[in-house]
């Protein structure tokens, strides 16, 4: 944690880094996966591009500064409302705050932090990972900003969704006195709800990238199964042997793909039940913020609980008896046959 607010530290868009509270705290760790695009499909289908991701005991709490026409715009919007921002970041979240005389959504703010926690995250020999509402969208932060208000009334915080589908939700604080003693706080109130989310966004995400990578290898072996089909109804010649040799092996090669359907599958089962508990746990555990995260939710939690294996089921086992099939007619011809050859080398002898 001190060599990441020391690399915060040395980047000179960065204006202020608040002391870490506890260096000798112990830091917490998440196994998450990264999505199809980042990944390969032995990736996918085993788990083997599984990453670790470091959640500091405490945020880091640092002030930037860059000028409006040097930061980045998010799709060429030309609304970048302030040059400074206030961030606090553990590793896990970011929360990023700033201060703007408008009542609007800017859609380029903040978008510059990024780029700065990944320099940072780069000077300490790791890389940041970046989990959009979906794997196509470019948008850094959550999809709806919280508006923050002051009310001495307040004991924790409050989360108010006073227009629900607006792109802001109004969370009322206690007085606080700075913008950075702000935002380490607001950070540290949804923090719990903000790591549980991400944990089970992830997961949902493999799920749909898992049935995806199944579905490729289940179309895969019918494909095969047709092509053997047309070789089989093709007329006696030269044409139809080249087309047998050509698919001599279209079996092994179906059976290494059912297999990986097999496989495909039971990981789908198994991760489920993980990402159901957790998504439980963050819908029943943080309902204060849910008003928040909603939107990035919405579209992954339709994929997931839409997910029907039992028409791969039925199709795979029904591929697979195909396949057993056969190897058993094969076993019980060659042993016809040894058995025939056998009689005969006893009758010869026997002669």
């Amino acid at each position: 944690m001190g060599d990441m607010a020391a690399a915060l530290g040395s980047d000179p868009r960065v204006v202020r880094v608040l002391p870490p509270q506890d260096l000798a705290g112990i830091d917490s760790t998440h196994s998450l996966f990264p999505d199809e695009a980042r990944t390969s499909p032995a990736g996918v289908l085993h788990g083997t591009d599984a990453f670790v991701v470091r959640e500091f005991r405490h945020p880091i709490c640092f002030q930037v500064r860059v000028p409006a026409k040097n930061q980045p715009l998010h799709f060429e919007f030309n609304d970048v409302p302030t040059d400074t921002y206030y961030v606090a970041w553990d590793g896990m979240n970011v929360v990023v705050m700033w201060v703007q005389g408008a009542d609007d959504f800017p859609m380029s703010a903040g978008q510059v932090v990024a780029d700065i926690v990944a320099d940072a995250v780069t000077q300490c020999n790791g890389y940041l990972y970046i989990q959009n509402c979906s794997p196509g969208c470019t948008f850094n932060f959550a999809h709806r900003t919280l508006r923050l208000g002051l009310d001495e009334d307040v004991e924790l915080f409050e989360i108010v969704d006073s227009a629900p589908g607006e792109p802001t939700v109004d969370l009322f604080l206690p007085g606080l006195t700075t913008p950075l003693q702000q935002v380490d706080y607001v950070a540290a109130m949804i923090r719990g709800s903000l790591t549980e989310f991400a944990e089970f966004k992830n997961y949902g995400r493999r799920l749909i990238d898992l049935e995806t990578a199944v579905r490729i290898d289940l179309t895969e072996v019918l494909s095969l199964l047709h092509r053997h089909s047309e070789i089989a109804g093709m007329s006696l010649g030269l044409r139809k042997l080249r087309a047998r040799w050509s698919a001599r092996r279209w079996r092994r090669e179906a059976r290494a793909l059912v297999a990986r359907t097999w496989l495909g599958m039971a990981n789908i089962e198994a991760l489920s039940r993980q990402w159901q508990s957790q998504r439980d746990n963050w819908m029943n555990g943080y309902a204060e913020t849910f008003a928040l995260l909603e939107h990035d939710s919405r579209q992954d939690i339709a994929s997931v609980e839409s997910l029907q294996l039992d028409s791969m089921v039925a199709t795979t086992n029904q591929v697979s008896a195909g396949l057993d099939n056969r190897t058993v007619v094969l076993a019980t011809a060659w042993g016809a046959i040894a058995g025939g050859l056998a009689g005969g080398l006893a009758g010869v002898i026997g002669s």
